[in-house]
């Protein structure tokens, strides 16, 4: 027996959709795909995308030659540091060591 789901007879097809019929060489040619507008738009994102682009590369140049700077005054401030123990050893009288 055959499934009332699908209408029953086999043969209670519906006729196929009808396709739009094939272009002739005597329709409008189409537009391009890309409209003057469409190009002056992509150009425009093309040169912001540079931009930003080279932004970036300056932003990571200053960040790396921040990040250099404070490690090299941190070595500073050791030797700094280093310095001070030095000079307060030096004016340091025997008696105020032993204190």
């Amino acid at each position: 027996m055959i499934s009332p789901r699908y209408g029953g007879d086999p043969n209670d097809v519906p006729p196929p959709e009808q396709a739009p019929p094939p272009a002739t060489s005597s329709d409008p040619p189409q537009a391009s795909s890309f409209s003057t507008e469409t190009t002056t738009i992509l150009g425009a994102i093309n040169y912001l995308n540079d931009d930003f682009r080279g932004f970036r590369v300056e932003v990571n140049d200053v960040f790396d030659r921040s990040s250099n700077e404070f490690n090299n005054l941190g070595s500073r401030m050791t030797s700094l540091e280093e310095q001070l123990v030095q000079l307060i050893a030096l004016v340091t009288t025997p008696s105020q060591a032993l204190s």
